[in-house]
Parts: C-alpha cells; sequence; structure tokens
C-alpha cells in the first residue's frame, strides 16, 4: 500500500495485477486472488499545461478536472498544471461524496471545486447541468465515448482530435493536437470575434443615426435631399461590406484575455456601446445638420451661391465623419492607433474609400451629384469632419474615470463565490 500510494503520489496510474486458482461459475466473484504485481503507469504532463490554466484563470474561467483516478493520482496531477491549489481553498472531492450531496449544496461548491476523483459519466454531465443552473458557462473537454453525453450537454465540447467517433461527433470543437492551450486559443478567438462585431454594429448605429436624423431634418427644414439615392448606396457599401472587412481583420489581443467573461444572458448592446453611439453619434449628426441649416458654414465655405459645391462639401464631409467613426469605434483606448497595423485589411480600406470618395467628387458629375472642389477647401471639410475623433475621446476619457470609480459587475462564478461566502 506504501508503494501504490507513493507512485499514486507522483501522478502516476497504478494498475494491480492478481491471479486466482480457480474462476467461479457463481455469483461470488472470482474467488480468493493473490496480488501477483503492481504497474505503475505515468503519463507526462504537458509542458504548457500549467501555463495554459493560469492563462484560463486571469481570464475568469475556472478549470476543473473530473478523473476515474484516485484521489493521490488526481491531486498530484492537478498540482503540477497548478489546477490544485489547497492554500487557495481549493477543494478535492470524490465522486461518491458528491452523489450524496443535494444539487443546491454541490452549486456552492463550484466556486472553489478544482477536482473531482472516481468519477464516472453520469458525475460529468451533472456537474455540467448543475453548472449550467448556476448560470455559468460551460466547456467540456473529453475524448471517450464516456463523455460524449457531457460533450453535447455542454455550451461548447471539446473533443480530442485523437478521441473516439463518438466523442468527436458529440463534441462542437474538435482539437487536433489534443493540447488544452488550443482551448485557451479558442477562448482568445472567440472573444476577439464577440469584440468585432460589437466593433461592427457600434459603428453602423452611430452612422445609421446621423443618416436618419440628416434626411429628417432635410425634410423638415426644406432642403434639397442631403443625400441623394446613388450617394446613399455608396454610404451603406461603406458601412455593410467595406466596414465589416475591416472590423473582421482585427487581431487577437492577449489583453482580451485579461477581461471577465460574458455572462449567458449579457445583451449585445451595452453601456458602453450605448453611450458611444449616442455621444459620437449624436455629435455627427449635430456636425452634419449645423453644416446644412447654419448659414456660418455657407459663408465660411464660400458656398453662398453654390448649392451643389454646398452638397458635394457635405458629401466629403458625411464620409470622412464615418471614416474617423471607423477609427474611434475601433478601439476602447484613447491610444486609438494601438495596434491598428496588425489589422491588414484597416487602413489598406480605409485609402481605398478615401481615394473613391475624392474621384467622385472630381469625376462624379451629374451621377453623384458633385462638382470639384478646390485642395484646400477640401482639406478644411475633411479637417471639419475629423472633429468626431476628439468628440469622443472626451467620451472615452470621462467613460475610463467612471469604470475605474464604480469598477465592473462580478462574473457570475465570482457572484455565486459571493453567495457561498454568505451562506
Amino acid at each position: 500500500e506504501a508503494a501504490i500510494s507513493a507512485a499514486a503520489a507522483r501522478g502516476s496510474r497504478v494498475l494491480a495485477v492478481l491471479t486466482a486458482d480457480r474462476i467461479s461459475d457463481a455469483l461470488d466473484g472470482l474467488g480468493e486472488l493473490t496480488l501477483v504485481a503492481c504497474l505503475s503507469l505515468f503519463d507526462r504532463v504537458r509542458r504548457d499545461a500549467a501555463g495554459t490554466v493560469g492563462t484560463l484563470r486571469r481570464a475568469g474561467i475556472r478549470v476543473v478536472m473530473v478523473t476515474g483516478d484516485n484521489a493521490g493520482t488526481a491531486s498530484a496531477v492537478a498540482a503540477e498544471c497548478d489546477l490544485f491549489r489547497p492554500d487557495a481553498g481549493d477543494l478535492l472531492f470524490d465522486a461518491a461524496k458528491l452523489r450524496e450531496m443535494p444539487d443546491g449544496e454541490v452549486i456552492r461548491l463550484l466556486p472553489r471545486l478544482s477536482v473531482v476523483c472516481r468519477a464516472v459519466p453520469s458525475d460529468k454531465s451533472r456537474l455540467v447541468r448543475l453548472s449550467q443552473e448556476a448560470g455559468l458557462v460551460v466547456g467540456m473537454t473529453g475524448d471517450g465515448i464516456n463523455d460524449a453525453p457531457a460533450l453535447r450537454l455542454s455550451d461548447v465540447g471539446f473533443s480530442m482530435g485523437s478521441g473516439t467517433d463518438v466523442a468527436r461527433e458529440a463534441g462542437d470543437v474538435v482539437l487536433l493536437d489534443d493540447s488544452i492551450a488550443s482551448v485557451a486559443n479558442t477562448v482568445l478567438f472567440g472573444r476577439t470575434i464577440f469584440a468585432s462585431i460589437r466593433k461592427f454594429i457600434t459603428f453602423q448605429l452611430m452612422m445609421n443615426l446621423a443618416a436618419v436624423g440628416v434626411s429628417l431634418f432635410g425634410q423638415l427644414f426644406g432642403l434639397p435631399t442631403p443625400i441623394t439615392i446613388v450617394q446613399m448606396l455608396w454610404v451603406n457599401l461603406i458601412m455593410d461590406t467595406l466596414g465589416g472587412l475591416m472590423f473582421a481583420g482585427e487581431a487577437p489581443l492577449p489583453s482580451s484575455m485579461k477581461k471577465k467573461p460574458k455572462r449567458r444572458d449579457e445583451p449585445i448592446l451595452n453601456r458602453y456601446m450605448i453611450g458611444q453611439i449616442a455621444v459620437t453619434g449624436g455629435y455627427t449628426l449635430l456636425l452634419s445638420v449645423g453644416f446644412l441649416v447654419l448659414p456660418i458654414f455657407r459663408r465660411a465655405f464660400g458656398f453662398a451661391s453654390d448649392p451643389v459645391g454646398f452638397l458635394t462639401a457635405f458629401f466629403v464631409l458625411f464620409i470622412f465623419a464615418g471614416l474617423f467613426n471607423c477609427v474611434n469605434a475601433r478601439t476602447e483606448r484613447l491610444r486609438l492607433l494601438s495596434g491598428i497595423l496588425r489589422n491588414r485589411f484597416f487602413l489598406p480600406l480605409i485609402a481605398l474609400i478615401s481615394a473613391i470618395q475624392l474621384l467622385m467628387v472630381y469625376r462624379g458629375g451629374e451621377l453623384f451629384r458633385t462638382v470639384p472642389l478646390a485642395p484646400s477647401l477640401l482639406l478644411r471639410v475633411v479637417l471639419l469632419a475629423s472633429t468626431v475623433i476628439p468628440a469622443d475621446l472626451i467620451r472615452k476619457f470621462f467613460t475610463g474615470l467612471s469604470r475605474r470609480e464604480h469598477g465592473d459587475s462580478a462574473t457570475p462564478l465570482r457572484a455565486l463565490d459571493k453567495k457561498a461566502e454568505t451562506e
């Protein structure tokens, strides 16, 4: 027993070899058995396992090992992976003990549960179900037939590439390299895609707010249609197709792995997005309407007797305000150009849209209702459009102060942990 315990403490699986003088057909089993040998099987932990567990922990993701191994082997392997830290309050439970607990008591243990040993397939499925009932988003890894029910039940099932066909069919993602590091990469890319979708929606709603508002104010003040149908098609092409490509090229940022996980019921539009749409989109609308209705702009740009030239300048103002708002929506930081070169689509598309816009101004004619503008005048209009950037920077500055003052809301896991402490 001492040798078996020592092997388990090293993280080895112990296989006992026994012999029997006779094999009984009765229901009383094999009869007397003689222990011949114990085989110690050691499966080396991947070098990147501990680092990946730490990365997931910093991302607000709790990793729980559910295994059929005994407590000694399970605790040794988990400690080597930096998954089980008793001094930090992590808990190890035998699955048989968890089966005796009611669901509510197990849910209260989830924030500190790190290892479950001697588990059977039904234990894995139960833990997935209870975690979901607690409001958590659950990812499950597995490679065997017995893992299939839990893989199918989880929100995201990660099947090992070397696993059984049943496990691969049950999972949502197949890890071809069988590495937990791929799970962390999946989280990183998933968060990047989600953030890019939010950026694109923010940009779209800012410009839609301005476009709809301009059309309404044009009718109210009896102005000629500020944006023609052909021009609006170009605006929609920027906002939909080209705008989507801009944000789709965002590179994964390691800093996103330091943010808290999203709640299961978190809306796509958060307070930050609503604030940016209202403030920056509202400023873009006021700038556009002010340019159209305030005489000071006509006099300042010399368009008192040139309505077509004035509407051409407005078209340039609106398009470039949209391009600058792309820059605003791309990051929540005050450093707008941070990491912009890692997006291989962003700057080339900005340059392409700018070139096409200039081509429309100088060669559009009646089709786009434009006339050529003097270079100095064009530059002044673009500079006026660029004021959406300092307007949004001021908003970002005060938003950052508010976030630091009030902090972020707790994730479901942390809220669950606080509930467990009070109870």
